[in-house]
């Protein structure tokens, strides 16, 4: 996987508007390298990939020469700048004017801006009227909320408390992202922002806990020399002592590690989020060396039908993940759910509106609970997936044979074409007896097995794809009239919902098709049967879903293939909107 992944944000900064204090920049995070001693050297080095080049020479320490700004060897020195130090190097009054909400037009809104490089996202939020004129009538001294420190001169205190008496009017929380980010994953941080600002203007007009909290900020930056060399002590000072900057702290780290966020503030303000871009692409899912096509997995998800089906990976955890005040149609929706139903079905059976049983799978796939498949059934045809890790000494093996007690490089082997499921129990494929056949007499077994190969991206579902090909019945006709043509027996067909049709109610330069070879467009139901599965023979549609969409069994629709062989050309591949989860980019 590259190692430049735009989706690890490269800090976390907290900005504020004030009546006198106008734009400050109470915290940010990381304030310095050190700030990264407890992550891993793999993440930071992801964090630091040296991409893009901050153009503020003076900041940098850069001097302009009589020729430019510098030679070409400092020009390369520069361009290797890692992004961090291109964060760390504004100074804070520079961001407080740049991120604090002075405008209170912006509240509200998606905040977006972009400098050499950089990407600061968030979504300011001004504090609700009648709060901010309960401020002003009792004016916020923030010396007062200090905890854990030496307490100043008393009339000292209260001088310079008169100096800066502030109301807080609106605040900002800001994360600094690579400008090669996908817009998708602004999005996701832009929203983040407004889950958790939108949450602490509410705990501020139940406990003013975003006011304590500025004001407490506040002080410790008044304590504290104002000093460049003083700023990394400040930030350290208002991490240890601030609840909110140990919350920002955990939201920073929580998006690095794993990309799921699960927290509570003030005791009372719970705060879920998943960043799905970092969650598809974790080894928390799979540990093979891929990239899931984040577009691919959006497109796929606004396409899921109800003939689909849902593999959660752990089922345990995904009960565990829920909390007191889930939605009761997720506990109906795992109650009722089995890998070998459809959406539909769950639907039905859990009573579950089916707009909402997608909502559902949407959420549980993007959490990274869960990849979209076709219900498991005998005749589903699998084949080895490109993702497949097959080297013979890694820790699927031994799990593997651990599980089902045999080995998982001999059952692979049997995919290496695609091949059902009936098939594969019965060894008819392999030249075996049945009873020789590693499933043989054990369908629960091969079930299990198969979800967990599909679990672990080994194996991926193979669907039969049929398209109309009717031949040239001269030398002469061009591929034109063989277009109009089918065209013409298309139209013909959307008829048959309408009425029966016979073989003698085609036009006249359609029924040249069907009297030389097929035979059994002389039986009425068989004809009537294929003009009505017409449109479905363009290569876009796969047997199960002519089943869903017509109500028919699978054998109806072998028999009429069969039947109009001649005209019938058929394919067999990967469903795009389930292989989504399983084709990736190595």
């Amino acid at each position: 996987m590259d190692e430049d992944v735009p989706w690890n944000p490269l800090g976390l900064m907290l900005s504020m508007f004030g009546s006198r204090i106008n734009s400050k920049l109470l915290f940010k995070y990381p304030f310095d390298l050190e700030s990264f001693s407890g992550m891993s050297r793999d993440n930071y080095e992801q964090l630091t990939s040296s991409t893009f080049h901050l153009n503020q020479l003076n900041t940098m320490g850069g001097q302009k020469s009589a020729t430019g700004w510098m030679n070409e060897e400092d020009s390369d020195d520069e361009q290797h700048r890692d992004t961090m130090t291109q964060f760390l190097a504004f100074s804070d009054e520079t961001l407080g004017q740049i991120l604090s909400p002075g405008n209170t037009k912006i509240c509200g809104q998606k905040f977006d801006v972009k400098i050499n490089g950089l990407r600061f996202v968030g979504f300011p939020v001004m504090l609700e009227r009648s709060n901010i004129e309960g401020n002003m009538v009792r004016p916020m001294q923030h010396q007062l909320v200090r905890s854990g420190r030496s307490r100043c001169n008393s009339s000292a205190a209260f001088l310079r408390a008169n100096e800066t008496d502030t109301t807080l009017l609106s605040f900002n929380l800001v994360f600094v992202l690579k400008t090669s980010a996908n817009y998708s994953v602004v999005e996701a941080y832009q929203q983040l922002s407004a889950k958790v600002s939108l949450g602490l203007r509410f705990e501020e007009k139940r406990t003013m806990y975003m006011t304590n909290a500025a004001m407490q900020m506040l002080s410790i930056h008044d304590d504290e020399a104002n000093t460049e060399e003083s700023k990394c002590k400040i930030y350290s000072e208002i991490l240890a002592q601030s609840k909110l900057a140990l919350h920002l702290q955990d939201i920073f780290n929580a998006l690095h590690c794993s990309g799921t966020i699960n927290l509570t503030i003030d005791e009372n303000l719970s705060i879920d989020f998943c960043l799905y871009h970092k969650v598809l692409n974790s080894t928390n899912v799979s540990e093979h060396c891929s990239t899931v096509d984040i577009k691919a997995i959006e497109t796929c998800l606004k396409k899921i039908q109800p003939y689909h089906g849902l593999l959660v990976y752990d089922i345990k955890d995904v009960w565990a993940s829920l909390t007191d005040h889930c939605s009761m149609s997720m506990v109906k929706f795992l109650n009722f759910y089995s890998p070998t139903k459809s959406l539909q079905l769950i639907s039905i059976d859990g009573d579950i509106n089916l707009k909402h049983v997608y909502t559902i799978a949407r959420h549980l796939v993007l959490w990274g609970k869960a990849c979209v498949i076709y219900p498991l059934c005998k005749t589903n045809v699998y084949v080895l997936a490109p993702t497949a890790m097959l080297h013979i000494h890694s820790r699927w093996v031994k799990l593997f044979r651990n599980t089902f007690h045999m080995s998982l490089t001999k059952v692979l082997s049997y995919f290496s074409v695609p091949i059902s499921l009936i098939d594969f129990r019965l060894g008819e494929r392999f030249n075996l007896q049945s009873h020789n056949s590693p499933f043989f007499e054990h369908e629960d077994t091969l079930v299990n097995a198969v979800f967990w190969m599909l679990q672990h991206r080994f194996l991926m579902q193979h669907h039969t794809y049929v398209y109309f090909v009717p031949p040239l019945t001269t030398k002469e006709e061009s591929q034109k009239s063989s277009i109009e043509l089918q065209h013409d027996l298309l139209e013909f067909a959307k008829t048959v919902h309408k009425m029966h049709v016979r073989f003698e109610d085609l036009p006249s330069h359609c029924k040249p098709l069907f009297q030389t070879s097929i035979t059994a467009s002389q039986a009425p139901i068989n004809f009537n049967l294929f003009l009505r599965l017409l449109k479905y023979f363009d290569g876009r549609h796969h047997l199960e879903e002519m089943m869903y969409r017509e109500n028919l069994l699978r054998g109806d629709i072998v028999n009429i293939l069969d039947q109009f062989k001649p005209l019938l050309l058929s394919t067999v591949r990967e469903d795009e909107i389930a292989s989504a989860f399983c084709m990736a980019d190595c």
